[in-house]
């Protein structure tokens, strides 16, 4: 069963959310429960992802400019043709986060057009391999309204994705230093130390 650290003993999670490292001590956990990632590397990759999506968008210190009129932080899957997929990963993460910092959470899905229309949106999971049209789309968008973007793929990073995941001995969180810049973005900067950077 895929770890998640809602999941964990009540006093871990206390521990990890008492100390800016916590994100690297989930990274080592999740390390120690995927030692090989040589088969069904995808969808490891992808649950892993659900894993520390939150938690890192936990991380945003302008997290409570991002509220929708409720008062709710609005995440949002993206998805090109794979909807009962994306779907699926909604309902995990649903099951799994109802706040984050004692926040109020609420996931929905949406293709790249649709994200134009979505107002609110504090963070976006790419759910579905993009193509590099729809990925500058999606980047664009998430720079101009200061939106995180969170993505399992290889690549994604390198393209401009704010946040992904590094796996080789370990799992480490992956930031693209550029967009964090562009976008103004404000992560705890420990995070940021402890995390790999990609720069251009």
């Amino acid at each position: 069963m895929t770890p998640a650290l809602v999941n964990l003993p009540v006093w871990v999670v206390q521990l990890l959310r008492r100390s800016a490292h916590f994100i690297l001590a989930l990274c080592l956990l999740l390390s120690a429960s995927y030692p090989s990632l040589a088969h069904e590397q995808q969808e490891r990759r992808l649950q892993i992802a659900l894993n520390l999506f939150p938690n890192v968008i936990s991380l945003d210190q302008q997290l409570e400019q991002k509220l929708d009129p409720q008062g709710r932080l609005h995440l949002l899957l993206v998805y090109d043709h794979h909807y009962k997929r994306t779907e699926t990963l909604r309902l995990q993460l649903a099951g799994r986060i109802d706040s984050i910092r004692k926040i109020p959470v609420v996931f929905s899905i949406a293709t790249i057009s649709e994200l134009t229309d979505a107002r609110d949106v504090a963070a976006v999971f790419i759910a579905d391999t993009l193509d590099d049209d729809m990925f500058t789309s999606l980047l664009e968008t998430a720079v101009q309204r200061k939106i995180i973007i969170f993505s399992p793929h290889p690549g994604d990073v390198e393209r401009g994705a704010t946040i992904g995941l590094s796996i080789s001995s370990k799992i480490l969180p992956y930031y693209n230093a550029a967009t964090i810049q562009k976008s103004t973005i404000k992560f705890h900067p420990m995070f940021l130390n402890v995390a790999k950077r990609y720069e251009e």
